[in-house]
Parts: structure tokens; sequence; C-alpha cells
């Protein structure tokens, strides 16, 4: 290993995905090497080589094209672009929730939710994607570039965050917005082919202003807060409009306080949260593997343990005991006889030992015993997932 140029090119308040994008931009190309290192640029005598694990950077050594004249200009512009900032504002986007938002919410100074705007689109049904005006702070970069890779990827935490720990489905357009036929009907207009288009997955209010230098003005209405003992106790959402828990800062503080590598791991599982949900119309078993998943980002490391001089065989618990031992430890006991079958389920799923009868028989709505208890365990699971992320934030973030 030759010097790794880290500390230099990757100073505190640098982010990794920002680093790679302006290395990429300075030096015009890359490529991969048989290694899985990156070269930039893409030419024999290349500058630098950068090595990454799971999307973050761990090495960067100078090349055969290395220049002290250029390392200092780079120096300079990773500086000027990702470190200082000329100054903070208050980004806006639209989101999704599952509930019509009808007032407004501040958790100073992390983000606020208002209404949309009266003219905006709504939909007509009460089980649809309601849009909302979400509103953050961001430094902002010298470079436009990346102050829009910053807010999309604040806008994308924040989403995945609040879904996990509200019990209303939150949901952003992506950066990779799908395509659908799509149904067009317009008052009792006769349904005919004219109706029909291949449609993007699109959203926009007419005026929309993307970027303030302060917050709107939080007026009443505001979003109801609910006792979180029964907020979370019932299994059927029993409000007509989005509410959030009265301990909902707690949460958001404890997020906030996050060390970088838990902040990370809790990222992780909020996704498999949102990827479950995406996955529940086309794949129900999916969206059963995706909770799974999302707690699993939450194991620590399996500790480490004597062999079998017989058979080589690891003594330690497996990976069905050591997820079993995570849920329970972050659970209320009181409700463990209701986990039993999730157990057994994961590991059937996960090691392809079936479906469920939701996606092995999808034509068929009749019940029978398996498809009920079925229906119990992912509902059960959904609880947990939800119950095991937030025992686990309130425990790490505090």
């Amino acid at each position: 290993m030759g010097i790794n140029l880290i500390p230099d090119l990757l100073p505190p308040g640098a982010e990794d995905d920002e680093l790679l994008q302006l290395l990429q931009r300075h030096y015009g190309s890359a490529r991969s090497t048989p290694d899985s290192d990156v070269v930039y640029p893409n030419t024999e005598k290349f500058a630098l080589l950068v090595r990454c694990k799971s999307g973050r950077v761990k090495e960067i050594e100078p090349g055969p094209g290395f220049s002290e004249e250029e390392f200092a200009a780079l120096k300079d512009k990773i500086v000027s672009q990702l470190v200082a900032s000329p100054a903070t504002k208050i980004e806006r986007t639209i989101l999704f929730s599952s509930h019509p938002v009808k007032g407004c919410l501040r958790s100073d100074p992390h983000f606020q939710i208002c209404a949309a705007p009266a003219s905006a689109p709504k939909p007509e049904q009460t089980i649809a994607d309601h849009p909302f005006v979400f509103e953050f702070p961001l430094a902002q970069s010298s470079d436009a570039f990346i102050t829009s890779q910053r807010k999309t990827r604040k806008t994308l935490e924040w989403t995945w965050f609040l879904n996990a720990v509200l019990r209303t489905r939150i949901k952003a357009i992506g950066p990779r917005a799908d395509y659908h036929w799509s149904l067009c009907m317009c008052g009792n207009d006769a349904l005919t082919q004219a109706n029909i288009k291949w449609a993007q997955e699109f959203y926009t209010i007419d005026n929309f202003r993307t970027q303030d230098d302060g917050f709107s003005a939080c007026d009443e209405p505001h979003v109801a807060k609910i006792p979180f003992e029964n907020y979370y106790a019932t299994d059927v959402y029993r409000w007509d409009e989005f509410v959030v828990p009265d301990n909902l800062d707690a949460l958001i503080e404890a997020f906030a306080n996050l060390k970088p590598e838990d902040r990370f791991r809790l990222l992780r599982a909020c996704q498999w949260v949102y990827v479950a949900y995406a996955h529940w119309v086309t794949h129900a078993s999916s969206f059963y593997i995706a909770l799974v998943a999302a707690i699993e980002s939450l194991l620590p490391a399996a500790p480490k343990s004597e062999r079998c001089p017989e058979c080589g065989r690891d003594k330690g618990p497996g990976p069905t005991q050591l997820f079993h031992d995570f849920v329970e430890a972050h659970t209320k006991s009181e409700t463990a006889s209701n986990r039993k079958p999730l157990y057994a389920l994961r590991s059937k799923l996960a090691h392809g030992g079936g479906l469920l009868q939701l996606d092995e028989r999808p034509w068929a709505f009749s019940f029978n015993t398996s498809a009920l208890q079925e229906r119990e365990s992912w509902t059960e699971l959904y609880n947990v997932v939800r119950e095991v992320l937030i025992n686990w934030l309130l425990k790490h973030g505090y």
C-alpha cells in the first residue's frame, strides 16, 4: 500500500459520495481495475487510485501521473466546494403521506412539515399519496450540482427515517422515477384506449418556491401530537389525517445524535422498511424479507466462538438465534409469544423454502389456515420492526 491521501482529500466536513463526484468531474473520466479499485483519469498514467468499501472511501493513493501542482489545486477545490459553504438556505420539496396533512409541524432546527397549497393537485380518494411541503436547512455549496446532490440526499434520508418511525407511510419521488401504463380519467368519461397513457411518476405545484432564507410561517392548525403509548398501541391507524406521536422530537434528536456509523446502519434499516412498502403490492414475500433485513441491518457482528474440532463448525449461535436474541432484547417481553412464528417464517422465506400464500396463489382470494396465519405474522412483523428500530435508536442516540 502506498501513501494514503485521505487526510488531504477527505477532510472533516467532506462526504465520500461528494468527493467521488468531484473527482469524476475534475478528471473527466475514470475506470475500474481488476482489484475493484477506481483510477482517475482513465489513462495508463492515472493521477489517483481510490479504494472503496460499501460505498465509503477507505484509501486514496497517488498514481504514476500524480502531480503536486494539480494535487494542491484539487485540495483547494475540495475545501471550497465540499467543506466551505457560502450560506445555509431552507430547501423546500414535496413529499407524500398515506394520510392527508392538514396542519403544520416544526421540529426546529431539523425540518418543517406544512400542508400543500390549496391549489396543489390532490387525490380525491382517501387511500392515496397525499402531497405535503417538506422544508429543511441545507448548507449550500459553491457548486450548484453538489448542492442539488445534497438536497436529494437529505430529502431521501428524512423520508426513510420518518417512514420507518411513523405509522403513516412517507414517500418521495426519487431520482430514479418509474414509468407505468396509466389510466387517465376525467369526470365520467367513457373508458376508451385514449385514456391509456405510458406515463412517468411525477408531481409539481405551479409557482412552487424550492428555496427560501427561512422556514415558512408555522400557522395553525398544527399537526396533532398523540401520546406515543396510544399512537403505537393499536394495529389500525385510527385517525383520518396525518398525526404524530408526542415523542417524535425525542426520536429526531436521537437520530441527530447518532455516531456516523450508527447513523449509516439505521438509515440502511430505514431503507429496507421503505423498500418493503414498495414490494407489498407486487410480492408480499419480498415485503416480509425486506422487513427482516431492516432488523438484520442493526444486528451487531456475531461474537467470535470456538469451532468444533471434529466438524469444524462454529459452536456459537447461528443467524436465526442471533436474530431472535436481538429482537427479544429490543421488544416487550410480554409479547414474546406472538413473535415465535416470525422466526420460522423468516427462515423459510429467506432460504427459498416457500412463499407466502398471497404470492404462491395470487389468483386465489379465499382464506385458508396458512394464509390467515401468515397475515398475522406479517402484521406482527411490521409492528416488531418499528418497535426494534425505535428502541435501538433511543439506546444509541442518547
